[in-house]
């Protein structure tokens, strides 16, 4: 949980639910095949969250819910 959202991951996207009431919001695919049989999800702060997959971590704003950086 962040904030009013509840995040979680599946293969390669992460969704994005409201708390209030589990409605959907958002989707955005952060990970490739390859990635997606370890990704975590870990929350920087209530701004920004990061998905690591096998090979990378993907920053994701949560304002946007876009992907703004990828190392």
């Amino acid at each position: 949980m962040v904030g009013e959202l509840l995040v979680d991951v599946d293969c390669t996207n992460i969704f994005f639910y409201q708390l209030e009431g589990m409605n959907f919001k958002d989707s955005v695919e952060v990970l490739n095949k390859d990635e997606q049989f370890c990704a975590k999800i870990r929350c920087f702060n209530n701004d920004f969250l990061a998905v690591f997959g096998l090979y990378r971590v993907v920053s994701v704003s949560l304002k946007d819910k876009r992907i703004v950086d990828s190392v």
